[in-house]
């Protein structure tokens, strides 16, 4: 990647979308593949920035584009960081107090119920990244996600990670082990690895 790539910034892209908003249980992106099939789907977990993030339902449509259902809810009831405007003083520390799994969790469970039941979904795999990754590995289990990818992952504990049931493929940098429980040596990663 270039140093003047849009990505190196996280700036916004410029682009247009073509999922959907929609939610009874929370504000949810959602991108459809082209033949409209939910058989198979992918809930997209999202770092603080949130669902509404151009760069986040870029990827959703791509996702989709390959032929999975994404969707992907508001974790965040509304109050996602800002990339830009943020109040003088923001404190992120002090905003994931009001982000915990108690407020999250029902979130997540609302959507996984809607996807299994209404909308029909049979394999349904997680993606998360930074702090959506934590629910990802929190719901790898029968009747929950099937299979799971984190990047980046953030605030995932030690008993989340022993307690998956399922495939999961971590992309972490070694510069932020130190950061999450996949550290070493040997990482947890290495210690509870399953073969499926």
């Amino acid at each position: 990647m270039r140093l003047n790539s849009p990505f190196a910034k996280n700036l916004p892209l410029k682009a247009d979308t073509f999922g959907i908003v929609y939610g009874p249980a929370a504000e949810t992106y959602i991108a459809y593949p082209k033949d409209k099939s939910t058989h198979n789907a992918i809930l997209l977990l999202t770092d603080v920035i949130g669902h509404g993030f151009i760069n986040a339902q870029l990827i959703a449509d791509q996702l989709a584009a390959n032929g999975y259902l994404v969707v992907m809810p508001d974790l965040f009831h509304g109050d996602p960081v800002l990339l830009e405007n943020k109040p003088e003083g923001f404190d992120l520390m002090e905003w994931l107090k009001g982000h915990q799994p108690e407020r999250v969790e029902p979130v997540v469970d609302a959507v996984i119920k809607e996807m299994r039941g209404k909308m029909g979904v049979k394999r349904l795999g997680g993606v998360g990244y930074c702090f959506g990754a934590k629910y990802v590995v929190r719901n790898l289990r029968e009747g929950r996600l099937d299979v799971g990818f984190v990047a980046h992952p953030s605030f995932v504990e030690a008993d989340e990670l022993k307690a998956i049931k399922g495939p999961l493929s971590i992309a972490a940098a070694r510069k932020y082990l130190p950061l999450t429980p996949f550290r070493g040596p040997p990482s947890l990663a290495r210690r509870y690895r399953r073969k499926y």
